[in-house]
């Protein structure tokens, strides 16, 4: 989940992490992530808010960008 995240914010690229769709090792290690990816590298939802984003044309969504 690190790299991923982290190799996305190098070039620039502003990542979202669907918070329900990651894992790690404990609790404690997901929810530091969490905040960390929040505060430094990006956007953080849940699967339900980050669909429903890209189904009402949000930010950097294929229908905010005109898509049908």
């Amino acid at each position: 989940m690190w790299s991923t995240v982290r190799d996305a914010a190098a070039p620039g690229y502003r990542a979202v992490l669907v918070a329900d769709a990651a894992a790690t090792y404990s609790d404690e290690a997901h929810n530091t992530t969490l905040t960390v990816v929040h505060r430094c590298f990006g956007d953080v939802g849940t699967a339900a808010e980050v669909l429903a984003l890209l189904h009402a044309g949000g930010p950097g969504s294929p229908a905010g960008a005109g898509a049908p």
